[in-house]
C-alpha cells in the first residue's frame, strides 16, 4: 500500500470514527447528579432524581432541603423539556407536617387549595432507610376541566438514581 492509499484509508477510518463518536454523543440523555441523603439532625438535604411507577416521570432533579427549626423545606427542580434542553427552575416552600427521628412528610395541598390546582404533591423521607418518595394526588377542589389535563389518579415515584445513570 502506498502513501497516499494509506492517507486515504487513515482519514476514511478517522472520519467514520469521529462520526459514530458525535453520534453517540448526541444521543446521550442530561445526566443529573447521582442519590444522596444528609442527615444532621436539624437539617436534611436529599437530591435525585424521580424513578419508577407506572408513568415514566420526566428526566429531571430535585434538591430538597428540610429544616426542623423552621418546620419547611425549600424544594428546587429542574426537568429536560426535550432532548438535552433544560426547563427553568422551580422553586417551592413546603410546610413539614411531621418531623421525628425516623421520617418527614411535606405536601403542597395548602399551596393547591390557593391556587385552585388540579393536583398536589407530597414527600416522604424515610430516615432509616435513607430513602423517600414522591406522590401526586387529584385536588379534592380542583377546577371541572383538570380531567381533560390531567390523569385524576394517585402516582407515585421513587427518589433514585436518574435513568442516565442506569444503562
Amino acid at each position: 500500500m502506498n502513501f497516499m492509499t494509506g492517507l486515504v484509508v487513515g482519514a476514511l477510518l478517522s472520519g467514520v470514527a469521529g462520526w459514530y463518536l458525535l453520534d453517540q454523543q448526541a444521543q446521550e440523555p442530561i445526566r443529573f447528579p447521582t442519590y444522596q441523603l444528609l442527615d444532621l439532625g436539624d437539617y436534611v438535604r436529599m437530591e435525585g432524581s424521580l424513578v419508577g411507577g407506572e408513568n415514566k416521570p420526566v428526566n429531571g432533579f430535585y434538591s430538597v432541603q428540610c429544616y426542623e427549626g423552621r418546620m419547611e423545606c425549600d424544594i428546587t427542580s429542574m426537568s429536560e423539556i426535550g432532548h438535552n434542553y433544560l426547563g427553568m427552575f422551580d422553586q417551592a416552600t413546603l410546610p413539614v407536617s411531621t418531623w421525628t427521628e425516623s421520617a418527614i412528610r411535606m405536601t403542597s395541598k395548602d399551596l393547591a387549595l390557593v391556587g385552585n390546582a388540579c393536583n398536589f404533591y407530597e414527600i416522604f423521607i424515610d430516615r432509616e432507610s435513607k430513602t423517600a418518595t414522591y406522590t401526586r394526588r387529584p385536588s379534592e377542589q380542583a377546577p371541572d376541566d383538570c380531567a381533560e389535563r390531567f390523569e385524576e389518579r394517585v402516582m407515585r415515584w421513587q427518589f433514585a438514581d436518574g435513568f442516565a445513570w442506569a444503562d
